[in-house]
């Protein structure tokens, strides 16, 4: 039970926390490569954050896009170089840096359940799909502990014995 409640509490809050320290990441970003309404992009982003793999990059590759075709080349090209570098970075640090202190979960538990909670739950499944997964691993771990180590395949223990002895009955 207090494996379980580790979980939960790590991706209850390390998912929220993670979309705001990413968020005010990128909104420097924006103050910096002086972006339209820095803040309202730093808010989306902050949202999009919880989508893995591309979720930053949806808010600042268009704003880059936009920035480059309204004549601030320098500026789209400043932010799309701090956006590769600070912004796409800082999701993978951060997140393993929390998930780590927090729960020790690795990250890629992180990144397939919110695939995988999306699909199944829609947008709640951001926080479920992580625990889904970290239940089955718990629950795998579990089972493997109590029936599996120690025991061969037709439940005889194998614990002190070499493997030339013949097999003990219970």
């Amino acid at each position: 039970m207090e494996e379980i409640s580790i979980m939960v509490k790590s991706n209850a809050i390390g998912i929220p926390v993670l979309a705001i320290i990413q968020g005010i990441i990128a909104t420097i970003g924006y103050f910096i490569f002086k972006t339209p309404t820095p803040i309202l992009f730093g808010l989306i982003t902050c949202i999009s954050t919880i989508i893995p793999v591309i979720g930053t990059a949806i808010v600042w590759a268009p704003l880059c896009l936009y920035m480059g075709i309204s004549g601030e080349w320098l500026h789209a090209l400043g932010l799309a170089i701090y956006a590769l570098i600070v912004i796409s970075n800082a999701d993978n640090f951060i997140r393993f840096i929390l998930q780590k202190k927090l729960a020790d979960i690795h990250p890629l538990i992180t990144i397939f359940g919110v695939f995988i909670g999306l699909s199944l739950f829609g947008f709640i499944g951001i926080i479920f799909g992580p625990l889904l997964i970290s239940f089955f691993l718990l629950c795998f771990n579990f089972f493997k502990r109590e029936f599996i180590e120690g025991k061969d395949f037709e439940g005889v223990n194998l614990e002190g014995m070499n493997r030339d002895d013949p097999p003990k009955t219970p």
